[in-house]
């Protein structure tokens, strides 16, 4: 972040299209039939979203005079954000070379589709409470808006996919 305050990493005009496009009518996307389409769709919008908090959080730290080091709770939040993405696109990687090689993925698939849906729940979270720390009143709420946009994501019953994930554990396979 204080790299992108010097100038040196262009965080901002990243960050600036990424606003702008949050800010802009949702786009209508349909997710293909490839293997964990919706989940790579999701991690591209979790994506999308950490570099614009970023941006966002190293622009009002400027614009407004505050040390980023003064700011340690969204520090730990966009670092959640990171790992989740990280985790997310190792896990759908994962998936992806296994289903590459020919072999049965079924339960790697409900695990990754969990595990989306759960961090999807998360970067919603960690997502407002940045954005009410930057931001108020239309600002505010333009942003939220399209928060709830970014993070949509339908699992379908998540307490029954739990359950069969753990019965095939419990019964070794």
């Amino acid at each position: 972040l204080k790299s992108a305050q010097k100038g040196e990493l262009e965080i901002f005009a990243t960050a600036k299209k990424y606003a702008d496009e949050l800010m802009a009518m949702p786009a209508v996307s349909a997710h293909g039939g490839s293997v964990l389409s919706a989940e790579t769709a999701a991690l591209a919008n979790i994506k999308r979203l950490t570099v614009l908090l970023y941006g966002a959080f190293a622009g009002q730290c400027l614009a407004k005079g505050r040390k980023i080091e003064d700011e340690q709770e969204l520090f730990a939040e966009l670092a959640n954000l990171t790992t989740d993405v990280f985790a997310l696109e190792t896990a759908i990687a994962r998936v992806k070379h296994i289903t590459a090689k020919g072999k049965n993925a079924d339960q790697e698939t409900a695990i990754v589709q969990c595990v989306t849906a759960r961090i999807m729940e998360n970067t919603d979270m960690r997502a407002r409470h940045t954005i009410q720390r930057l931001y108020d009143g239309d600002e505010r709420r333009t942003y939220l808006a399209g928060i709830k946009r970014l993070v949509k994501y339908e699992i379908g019953d998540r307490i029954a996919l739990d359950r069969a994930i753990a019965g095939r554990y419990l019964a070794g396979n």
